[in-house]
């Protein structure tokens, strides 16, 4: 798309267009009016007839001149997208009872969740991602630890998801501090400002460790405007105490007794919180005169050489 800047030296062509019809009408050569250096009968050489054509180079440079000072500018379209998203917070997790393979049978629990989690964050995944939230990570199994802090680094998250490893059975740091888990995400949203600020739990258990009592977390929570969506992952899960803590902070809890049902779970809470997106088309005009100015001096210039070497006039 190009527009002219001050079309008016445009209509300068016009005149200058119509001599040149002229002569090209008239089958005479291009000579300027100020100059008869190439009157006469032309020989039939191809340097005699390249003298007679050797003005035209400076009517087309003039005529290039003239479409420079019109400023031709180039439009470039542009689209500004003013995106607010939501802060969000993953909490993961890694008790050795999510060794279980009740979700699929050829991998556990935890592999499923890491997948899902995936989707619902990369637009590569079965969901079409999330590329305008913040999201951070909180692993948990007798203690919680913050593994990542919010980032629009989705890529980098996963990464780091997908290094963390189930806790041995039968060990000291086996457990489920849901409580402690949900202290160490609201930590991580309590500042932050967003359109929405949400805890994703996915847990196989019921609380049985940790310093902090779920129930009253989710009281901080609720004050703090900030939404829990608590999923039960596989058979056995202790949905009396996710139902509580979702219904408490104005979330919503979830059973996935196999891997498509937490799929369509994370889908359900992707539409549920959703982004603002604003998408305004620009319009940039550059000036492009620049070449046009180039061309014409260079054919002057190659007009000069030629008047002054080998189509130089002998009086």
């Amino acid at each position: 798309m190009i527009r002219f800047a001050s079309p008016m030296y445009s209509l300068a062509l016009l005149p200058l267009l119509l001599w040149a019809g002229v002569v090209l009408w008239r089958g005479r050569p291009a000579a300027l009016p100020f100059t008869d250096s190439f009157l006469g009968a032309l020989p039939a050489t191809l340097r005699a007839r390249l003298v007679g054509k050797l003005p035209w180079l400076g009517w087309l440079a003039l005529g290039l001149l003239l479409v420079a000072m019109a400023r031709p500018q180039a439009g470039l379209s542009e689209f500004q997208v003013d995106a607010e998203g939501i802060a969000a917070v993953v909490c993961l997790d890694l008790s050795s009872s999510m060794r279980q393979r009740d979700l699929a049978p050829d991998k556990d629990r935890l592999q499923i969740a890491k997948e899902v989690i995936e989707d619902l964050l990369l637009p590569e995944g079965e969901l079409p991602g999330r590329p305008n939230d913040v999201v951070g990570l909180v692993s948990f199994a007798r203690y919680a630890d913050a593994q990542c802090g919010l980032t629009l680094d989705h890529e980098m998250l996963c990464k780091i998801m997908a290094s963390l490893k189930m806790v041995a059975p039968n060990t000291p740091e086996d457990g489920t501090a849901i409580g402690d888990s949900l202290v160490r995400s609201i930590e991580r949203l309590k500042d932050v400002e967003a359109t929405s600020r949400i805890v994703i739990l996915l847990t196989d258990g019921e609380q049985n460790a940790g310093a902090s009592e779920p129930l009253q977390v989710a009281g901080l929570a609720k004050s703090l405007g900030i939404k829990i969506y608590a999923i039960g992952v596989g058979r056995g899960a202790g949905m009396e105490l996710l139902g509580q803590l979702a219904e408490q902070t104005g979330g919503k809890a979830y059973a996935a007794r196999d891997r498509q049902a937490l799929l369509e779970v994370v889908d359900q809470i992707d539409r549920l919180e959703t982004s603002t997106v604003d998408r305004r088309e620009l319009t940039r005009w550059p000036e492009a005169f620049q070449p046009w100015v180039l061309v014409a001096f260079g054919l002057l210039l190659c007009m000069s050489l030629l008047e002054a070497t080998w189509l130089r006039s002998v009086p």
